[in-house]
């Protein structure tokens, strides 16, 4: 399904719009979707959340809540991991969509990051 998606990590300048297709199952989700013209994939599936990025930024990122996970960031010889603490993954399906709320650790600092999928209406 054509969607909205919506990334806010609460500050003034942390929030950004892509235009994406969201798929919806019993009890996981992805979403594809293109950020400064790289191709962006998001899923969630048992309890974790799994996010990469291609293009001219190369991401993995995994959250598991309760859990330390990994970030890799980069490729070709220029690449580095840094661990992340997930605190909390709040998942809510609605009817239009889904809201995906991230709290996680990384250094010593907390962030939350906010990630709404709206389902965009077919004009008829």
């Amino acid at each position: 399904m054509k969607c909205e998606i919506t990334f806010d990590n609460g500050s003034p300048d942390g929030c950004f719009l892509s235009i994406g297709e969201l798929e919806i199952s019993d009890n996981s989700f992805s979403l594809t979707y293109e950020t400064d013209g790289d191709k962006c994939f998001l899923s969630y599936s048992d309890g974790k959340v799994f996010n990469r990025r291609r293009g001219s930024v190369a991401l993995d990122m995994r959250f598991s809540e309760g859990e330390e996970t990994s970030c890799s960031l980069g490729d070709d010889g220029l690449c580095g991991t840094f661990p992340v603490y997930t605190k909390k993954i709040l998942l809510a399906k609605t009817g239009g969509g889904i809201n995906l709320k991230l709290i996680y650790n990384i250094g010593g600092e907390d962030f939350t990051l906010e990630i709404t999928a709206a389902v965009i209406q077919e004009k008829r």
